[in-house]
C-alpha cells in the first residue's frame, strides 16, 4: 500500500529535513493512517536514542565487547590455573611412585652412599657446591622414606640417624662457611 501511494518509503532523514512550500513534504497526498505511521515511527525513531533503552542497548553492547576483547586473557589465566593443578598432581604422582619405588633396604643403602659420599668430600675438602648438593640430596632422602612394615615393634632409627647426621653436616658446613670467610678476610688484610 505504501508502495503505492509513494515512490520510496520514508526513511528517518525525511523527518529530520525542514520542508518547505514550495517542496511540499513527500506523505502530504497519503491517508490519515498512514500519517499516523509516519509520527509512530519518527517518535520510536527519536526514542531509540533516548532513555532506557538506549542506555541498556549500549550497556550490553559495551559489556559484549569487553568480554570478546578480555576473552583471551581469561581464557589464558584459566589454562595456566588447568596446567598448574596438573603439574601438581603429577608430580605428586611421581613423589608417590618415587617413594613406593624402592625398598626399605634400597633407601637404607642409598642413604648410607650419599653420606659415605658426604664424609669422603668433607676429609678431602673438596667444592662447597657439591657438598650443599650432597646435603639437599640427603635431605630429600630423608623426606621420601619408603613405608616399612616394622617388624617386632622397632622404631625408625636410620631415619634419626638420618636426621642426626644431617643436622651436625650442616653445622659442619657452618663452620667450613665461617673459615672459608675468615681466609677470605685475613687475605684482604694482608694485601
Amino acid at each position: 500500500m505504501l508502495a503505492d501511494e509513494i515512490d520510496d518509503p520514508p526513511g528517518p532523514q525525511c523527518l529530520s529535513e525542514d520542508w518547505s512550500p514550495v517542496c511540499p513534504h513527500p506523505l502530504n497526498d497519503l491517508s490519515t493512517l498512514l500519517c499516523d505511521y509516519r509520527v509512530e515511527l519518527g517518535t520510536n525513531f527519536k526514542n531509540l536514542w533516548e532513555g532506557n533503552l538506549y542506555s541498556k542497548c549500549l550497556e550490553f553492547l559495551l559489556r559484549f565487547s569487553l568480554q570478546f576483547h578480555l576473552a583471551p586473557d581469561r581464557e589464558m589465566r584459566y589454562y595456566e590455573r588447568t596446567w598448574a593443578l596438573a603439574d601438581r598432581k603429577i608430580h605428586a604422582k611421581e613423589e608417590a611412585r618415587i617413594r613406593s619405588k624402592h625398598s626399605h633396604k634400597s633407601w637404607v643403602d642409598r642413604v648410607e652412599q650419599i653420606q659415605n659420599d658426604l664424609g669422603a668430600l668433607i676429609a678431602f675438602g673438596s667444592s662447597q657446591e657439591r657438598v650443599r648438593e650432597l646435603l639437599a640430596s640427603l635431605a630429600m632422602q630423608a623426606d621420601c622414606e619408603p613405608a616399612v612394615v616394622k617388624p617386632y615393634g622397632l622404631s625408625d632409627q636410620n631415619v634419626l640417624e638420618t636426621m642426626m647426621l644431617l643436622e651436625c653436616t650442616e653445622e659442619a658446613m657452618d663452620e667450613l662457611d665461617q673459615e672459608a670467610e675468615e681466609k677470605e678476610e685475613t687475605k684482604r688484610s694482608l694485601e
